[in-house]
């Protein structure tokens, strides 16, 4: 049984789904606009900033100066290794990972296999 434990909300729980899947398209880009669309994100258009845009505090402007660009590059090449194969299930995995949260895709024990290492029907 699983045991949906975050305490956040459908919409939170989307919303840092959606900010690692944009996490894994910026760094697939660290040779162009990665950089900068992992540190600061993108306009209303979706043109990703180019400078540090006046609605930032220092701390992405920091994260962009100090961040080890060339680190994260070998590890994402490491993982990746170029495999559209491996990119498509880092982005599976990225897309489905809180799946067991949802209480309606939680498995239950059925009566007929009850009691199940220790866990009664339903549970």
């Amino acid at each position: 049984p699983c045991n949906p434990s975050s305490g956040n909300s459908a919409e939170k729980e989307y919303q840092r789904t959606i900010g690692a899947l944009f996490a894994v398209y910026w760094m697939m880009r660290l040779d162009g606009d990665g950089k900068a669309g992992f540190s600061f994100g993108c306009d209303e258009q979706w043109q990703v900033y180019s400078e540090v845009p006046d609605k930032y505090f220092s701390k992405q402007e920091v994260f962009f100066n100090d961040m080890e660009w060339e680190d994260l590059q070998k590890v994402t090449s490491l993982a990746l290794h170029g495999s559209v194969d491996r990119i498509e299930a880092m982005l599976c995995l990225t897309a489905f990972h809180d799946i067991m949260k949802m209480q309606a895709l939680c498995p239950k024990v059925s009566p007929v296999h009850a009691p199940y290492h220790g866990y009664t029907a339903g549970e």
